[in-house]
C-alpha cells in the first residue's frame, strides 16, 4: 500500500522542487513547502467483479500543499510547473509501486488564499492508481 510518505519521497525526485516537505502536517509552516495530505473524498473502494482476490489495482487519493511565497505569482508559477510534471509523468513508481495513471482532479492547482502569515497556497489534488503488488 502507498503510504503519505511514499508519496514525498517521491515527489522530492521531481525537478520543481520545495525547501521542505511534510506529510499529514505542516507544523511550523515554512515558506516554499510542499505539504502531503489525504484527499477528503467519498470514493467507494475500487473492488474488481472477481472481488478482493482479484483486485489488481489500488488508488490513493492526495492534496498536495503548495504553501510558498508572499507572491501570487511566484506561487502560482511554481505551482502550475508541479502541475505540468505530474500531469506528463509516465510509470511512476511511488513506494516500490509501479503507477498505472495519476489522475489530476482539477484543470490547474486550486488557489486556497494565504494563512495567517501571507504566505500564498495552491492544492494539487490527484488520484494515483497503482499495482497492488510492489
Amino acid at each position: 500500500m502507498i503510504t503519505l510518505k511514499n508519496v514525498l519521497d517521491w515527489l522530492k525526485t521531481l525537478n520543481t522542487r520545495a525547501d521542505h516537505y511534510y506529510a499529514g502536517t505542516l507544523p511550523d509552516k515554512k515558506p516554499r513547502s510542499f505539504g502531503v495530505y489525504q484527499l477528503k473524498s467519498s470514493r467507494a473502494r475500487d473492488i474488481a467483479i472477481g472481488g478482493a482476490e482479484t483486485t489488481l489495482t489500488q488508488v490513493k487519493a492526495i492534496s498536495l500543499l503548495i504553501h510558498w511565497e508572499q507572491s501570487t505569482r511566484s506561487t502560482e508559477n511554481t505551482a502550475l510547473a508541479l502541475w505540468n510534471e505530474i500531469a506528463e509523468l509516465k510509470g511512476a513508481v511511488i513506494g516500490g509501486h509501479k503507477c498505472s495513471c495519476i489522475m489530476l482532479l482539477n484543470s490547474e492547482p486550486v488557489d486556497v488564499g494565504t494563512d495567517s502569515g501571507g504566505i500564498c497556497e495552491r492544492v494539487i489534488e490527484f488520484l494515483i492508481y497503482y499495482n497492488k503488488e510492489a
